[in-house]
């Protein structure tokens, strides 16, 4: 009797278990998936920040250059423009 009692015990804790095992394999296979799909994710925001750390070193240059042109164009019109009367006037 206490033999077969304590075989059903030791049954039903080797189901128990046996779930628990099946249990951790489904909960490890989920956070695998889980981390695959991070990891992806991270792999897409890293091109991205690299694309537009490209777009902004772009407009930087083209900042400068634009710059450097107004420069160019000021300098131009200052020269292009008569000199104010106030100015020719105390020159003489």
């Amino acid at each position: 009797m206490d033999l077969e009692r304590a075989k059903r015990k030791l049954e039903g804790d080797l189901n128990l278990s046996q779930e628990c095992v099946m249990d951790l394999e489904n909960d490890e296979q989920q956070l695998e998936e889980h981390l695959k799909k991070k990891d992806f994710e991270i792999s897409n925001l890293i091109c991205r920040i690299h694309d537009e750390q490209a777009i902004i070193n772009h407009l930087q240059k083209r900042l400068k250059e634009l710059q450097a042109r107004v420069e160019e164009l000021e300098e131009e019109l200052e020269k292009e423009l008569p000199e104010p009367r106030w100015r020719s006037k105390e020159q003489t």
